[in-house]
């Protein structure tokens, strides 16, 4: 299934939610000098943080042909390294169903 970034995100979401996850996510707000996201630290951070003990998950999303940036790939290789984080990429593909519902509700179920 194609869908947007924003689809996506919401797809993320509302599957939490029905699964009983805490979320944490920042979107973007447009500005003068474009979209900006206001952080402190290093950029690339995952799109996703999810807590429901004893898991929690760290999700970057990308729709359609989007790739990790360098910074998100920084983030990615530092978090699998830190035992009990689990980090996953969620993309368009994984919200098609394949006869056994989805895999982005697989992972969150």
């Amino acid at each position: 299934m194609k869908t947007t970034g924003r689809g996506l995100e919401n797809a993320v979401i509302a599957t939490a939610r029905l699964y009983g996850w805490r979320i944490h996510h920042v979107r973007p707000a447009r500005t003068a000098r474009g979209w900006r996201t206001p952080i402190s630290g290093d950029p690339g951070f995952v799109d996703f943080v999810l807590c429901r003990p004893p898991r929690c998950l760290v999700i970057e999303s990308k729709s359609g042909s989007a790739r990790l940036s360098a910074d998100q790939r920084a983030w990615r290789d530092a978090l699998v390294g830190c035992p009990g984080v689990e980090y996953h990429l969620v993309t368009d593909a994984m919200l098609d169903d394949d006869g056994d519902g989805n895999a982005l509700t697989r992972l969150l179920r």
